[in-house]
């Protein structure tokens, strides 16, 4: 029964991660930014003086315009993935997104004036065909704004990356809910044993299985 029961702990401990998924994070690589030009839709080649290379979490778009390419890179058997892949991104501004060159959605209206900015939601995804896509390095432009934010933050960019299309609040919450549930899986497990081992002859094996738990 103490077998039974350790390998059953292990298998919940193991079931809370299977459902993960491949997610490329576009972050690990420093990016080029440039000032955005007034009513500029359009990227721009990301070689001008006014450019600089700096690190994702370092960008600031607010109280500005800006573009930033990130670079990223995608093996064969990760494009060749089944079911529709998506940009994430996680910031307080409204954005626009170019990926290999191609326009494939915005979030909110960028804009160097806060008049003509529509804001952007802080968690978007945005849906990356698949056909622009390809193996080995893959170019990401998007343009950045914030000018209605409340408070005036030191990091206000959070994530970026490429993976399967859901709902991008969805990718947060799956990191909670399954330690939510595995605590009381363990709880209730440290609960049993405990009284397994104040009860039964045999304290040992029930005694260590409570303290695994905890």
């Amino acid at each position: 029964m103490l077998r039974f029961a350790l390998a059953a702990l292990i298998f919940l401990a193991a079931a809370s991660v299977a459902h993960a998924q491949t997610f490329v994070r576009a972050t690990a690589e420093p990016v080029r930014v440039c000032p955005a030009a007034p009513g500029e839709a359009a990227p721009p080649d990301f070689t001008a003086d006014a450019c600089e290379t700096m690190s994702y979490w370092d960008l600031d778009p607010q109280g500005r315009n800006l573009w930033f390419e990130a670079r990223f890179t995608l093996l064969a058997d990760q494009i060749a993935e089944p079911g529709p892949k998506g940009v994430f991104l996680s910031g307080i501004a409204a954005s626009r997104f170019y990926l290999n060159g191609e326009y494939i959605g915005s979030n909110g209206t960028p804009a160097t004036m806060p008049a003509q900015e529509i804001a952007g939601r802080m968690d978007v995804v945005i849906c990356a065909p698949q056909a622009l896509l390809q193996e080995g390095e893959n170019r990401l432009a998007v343009q950045l704004s914030s000018h209605h934010g409340i408070l005036a933050l030191s990091a206000p960019m959070h994530m970026l990356g490429l993976g399967p299309y859901q709902a991008p609040t969805a990718r947060i919450l799956q990191a909670y809910w399954p330690s939510l549930m595995m605590v009381g899986v363990f709880a209730l497990a440290a609960l049993v044993f405990g009284v397994m081992a104040s009860r039964s002859e045999e304290k040992e094996g029930p005694a260590i299985l409570a303290a695994l738990s905890l």
